[in-house]
């Protein structure tokens, strides 16, 4: 009886009638028991709600106006007392009945009122849960309480289905929030194998996810966008952790990069359908995905953790292909590298060449594709440690040891720049191109024919010979060699460095 004070001291202040309901509502709670007074209260209040006048007809007059005051606090007084006298004891049927008596009182009381029907669907949320915990504790039989989250996350769904058919916006949001809350929690608390829920959780994840697709496609709702992306996440968690009794892993590190490739296929198609926002917030979507996969990864097994970076580096490829392209080509050369890291410390790192060739690699994709943001002076920067990078890595064995397929893998290279360097018209690719193969050819000829007096005597007999002719070749053909080699360096001088 003690929970009706404080209702007793709001009423003070709304006059004396509302005052002396109070007292009256009192000291009935004081003579009665609950369950006869839980009743009366909440069938006065549904009386005192329904027969209560509208505001527009309240305005005429002074009596007509505090005749609704007392009306209406009439009503939501009793409603409120209904429910202290019911407590919170949900083995007794008189908790459901009273707040199921309050939400209908508020829907009487602001049927006039669009725009506070808001708090209507609010008090009809509170009562269904009430409802189905009071049912889930009836049925229970000694199950989980936590079981109670999926079927209260059906309730939430059932409410924002009905409020988006009806034009609902905010409510449509907060429901379908709720109801996503609601299943993380069962799936987080459960975390065992339930098939009813489990079915039930996909089937509510499914329907979430319809509404904020509709909403997407109507209106291109970004607040529905990331609801429809948790929806689909979260029915795969609810599939695999209440189906299957499996707890998140690698698999769900695979699905979550599937689902950002997907997300950044609808970002790119909601962007040309004019859904900006809505297309914004699916591609932030598909690169905040994968970074939850990576909680999931066994980054102690370089085998898987490097296969799932280069998944991620293919996925930052769509995604520079479908609108990010900046943002993708960044993720995929920082995901490849990573890949490239891990496998080489896990395997010993016997090859540390292999390493430096797709960081070059790299440093060259990114001067060309921010090259219109970095300066000129950076740009030639990052192509020279790029392809300086690739030159010393593919040419470091040849130097060290002798070794044909390591020479004839380095003057592949060596030759691809160069040729790489003259379609694109970039300097620095021709002459660490051709510097590089020059060293590397001579030094290999110089140690073999160290290594070999007869091979080292016929080297320095063709090299001899070579000088010969080279020099025959200036002293008769100087000014055309001059000219050429004049028309050559004002070729290269339009080049980039």
């Amino acid at each position: 009886m003690l929970w009706l004070a404080p209702l007793l001291l709001v009423t003070l202040r709304r006059g004396e009638h509302a005052a002396a309901l109070a007292f009256n509502a009192l000291t009935v709670a004081i003579l009665l028991p609950s369950p006869i007074a839980v009743p009366l209260f909440g069938a006065a209040s549904l009386l005192l709600a329904a027969t209560s006048p509208s505001p527009l007809q309240g305005r005429g007059s002074g009596r007509g106006g505090e005749r609704e005051s007392i009306w209406r606090h009439a009503a939501w007084l009793l409603s409120l007392s209904a429910i202290a006298l019911a407590g919170l004891d949900l083995h007794t049927p008189l908790v459901p009945l009273a707040w199921t008596i309050a939400a209908a009182t508020t829907w009487l009381l602001l049927r006039h009122r669009e725009g506070a029907q808001g708090w209507a669907w609010a008090a009809t949320s509170i009562s269904l849960h009430v409802v189905l915990a009071f049912v889930g504790e009836l049925l229970s039989a000694g199950a989980p309480k936590v079981l109670i989250f999926p079927w209260w996350a059906l309730g939430s769904a059932a409410l924002a289905l009905l409020r988006s058919f009806r034009g609902g916006n905010t409510t449509v949001t907060v429901f379908s929030a709720l109801t996503l809350i609601e299943l993380t929690l069962g799936v987080a608390l459960l975390a065992r194998a339930q098939p009813l829920e489990a079915a039930l959780s996909v089937v509510i994840a499914g329907a979430i996810a319809f509404i904020a697709w509709r909403r997407v496609v109507n209106d291109g709702h970004e607040v529905s966008a990331w609801l429809a992306q948790v929806a689909l996440i979260v029915g795969v968690l609810s599939a695999r952790v209440l189906g299957a009794a499996a707890m998140p892993n690698l698999t769900e590190a695979w699905v979550l990069l599937g689902a950002a490739a997907v997300f950044a296929g609808l970002a790119q198609f909601l962007t040309r359908e004019g859904r900006t926002r809505a297309g914004r917030a699916f591609r932030l979507g598909s690169f905040a995905w994968p970074v939850l996969g990576a909680l999931l990864v066994p980054w102690t097994t370089w085998t898987l953790g490097s296969t799932w970076l280069l998944g991620v580096s293919v996925l930052g490829a769509w995604l520079a292909v479908t609108g990010g392209l900046r943002a993708g080509a960044l993720v995929s050369t920082l995901a490849v590298n990573a890949a490239v890291l891990l496998a080489a410390v896990g395997s010993g790192l016997h090859e540390l060449q292999w390493v430096l060739v797709p960081l070059g690699l790299s440093m060259l994709t990114l001067a060309r594709v921010f090259r219109a943001e970095l300066s000129a002076g950076a740009v030639v920067q990052l192509r020279a440690w790029g392809m300086g990078l690739v030159y010393a890595a593919v040419a470091w064995t040849p130097l060290t040891v002798t070794s044909v397929p390591a020479l004839i893998l380095c003057v592949s290279l060596c030759l691809v720049g160069v040729a790489l360097g003259a379609t694109w018209r970039i300097r620095s690719y021709v002459v660490l191109g051709s510097g590089v193969l020059v060293t590397t050819v001579l030094a290999t000829l110089v140690r073999s024919g160290l290594a070999e007096p007869r091979l080292g005597a016929i080297f320095l007999s063709l090299l001899g010979l070579a000088v010969v002719m080279v020099m025959v070749v200036i002293s008769t053909r100087r000014e055309d060699l001059q000219e050429r080699l004049a028309s050559m360096q004002r070729v290269m001088a339009t080049w980039a460095p």
